[in-house]
């Protein structure tokens, strides 16, 4: 589920990279128009939780060459 949690957020966030950007990302973003409900929530900070099918995962993240990169 984390790989594709993460898969997930990289597409989402595509367009918010470069390290000068990453504060464009902050904040609680939800999946609309999808059959499985999905939540990110990115803090200022370099942490996240993700919550998808019921599970959450907390870890930190951060952007590097136009990719997230998630860890926990």
């Amino acid at each position: 589920m984390r790989n594709l949690a993460v898969a997930i957020c990289a597409a989402l966030f595509l367009s918010a990279c470069g390290t000068g950007q990453q504060t464009l990302i902050l904040g609680r973003w939800e999946v609309e128009n999808s059959p499985m409900k999905m939540t990110a929530e990115f803090n200022g900070d370099g942490t996240a939780k993700l919550a998808m099918l019921g599970q959450t995962v907390q870890g930190r993240y951060k952007l590097e060459g136009g990719e997230l990169v998630w860890s926990t």
